[in-house]
């Protein structure tokens, strides 16, 4: 499988580029390092967050190209089939990192922590 991850604005700028890129088999949105590319981390209600997720979306769509995502607050994965995602990660490595030290954290505090 060779996915090509577009997580900058200048990927999204040179998206039909890498559309003609013969051998990908997936193109994956990266949603939240697509953000932080312009200075709106996390923030993908922003106004050119959205427009270049949709702008991405959109032509990924027109080239027949298998699309793929994180689901991200306000958009599960059933949201994202919707949309015409055909791969939808389980969630982020961020998440994955939060969840297992959150659980660590708990554990310890379960048999650790003095009544």
């Amino acid at each position: 499988l060779i996915a090509c991850q577009i997580e900058s604005a200048k990927a999204v700028d040179n998206i039909d580029e890498i559309l003609a890129v013969d051998g990908i088999d997936l193109v994956f949105i990266g949603p939240f390092d697509l953000s932080a590319t312009v200075g709106q981390m996390g923030n993908l209600k922003h106004p050119e967050v959205a427009r270049m997720i949709e702008h991405a979306e959109t032509r990924i769509k027109a080239a027949r190209r298998p699309m793929g995502t994180v689901p991200h607050p306000g958009c599960t994965w059933k949201d994202m089939f919707a949309r015409g995602y055909q791969f939808v990660n389980a969630g982020s490595d961020i998440s994955r990192l939060r969840d297992g030290s959150l659980a660590d954290v708990t554990e310890f505090h379960a048999l650790y922590r003095q009544a």
